[in-house]
């Protein structure tokens, strides 16, 4: 089962066991205001990187202090084969 949460979770308190989800970004670029993105958790290295980047060399390795599921698909593209991940059950 995918674990979905709607509520922001301090990384202090638990870490995601989907890869992929929303994150407060803090600090990057250096000394910037925190912002809210897409971010990609690598359990294996411990590290957060911003979605569509690299790790290596100073890529988009960043600091994430809070986060949160992914929204699920609206229901009208239930069942639909063009989509990733249609064969997830979609609420009504």
């Amino acid at each position: 089962m995918i674990e979905h949460t709607e509520t922001w979770v301090d990384v202090n308190e638990r870490l995601p066991h989907t890869h992929t989800v929303l994150g407060v970004v803090e600090d990057w670029p250096k000394g910037s205001e925190p912002f809210i993105d897409t971010v990609v958790y690598f359990p294996d290295r411990g590290v957060w990187v911003l979605n569509g980047y690299d790790e290596e060399p100073d890529g988009g390795v960043v600091k994430v202090a809070f986060w949160r599921s992914l929204p699920k698909f609206p229901a009208h593209y239930r069942g639909d084969a063009r989509l990733p991940g249609y064969d997830i059950e979609v609420p009504a």
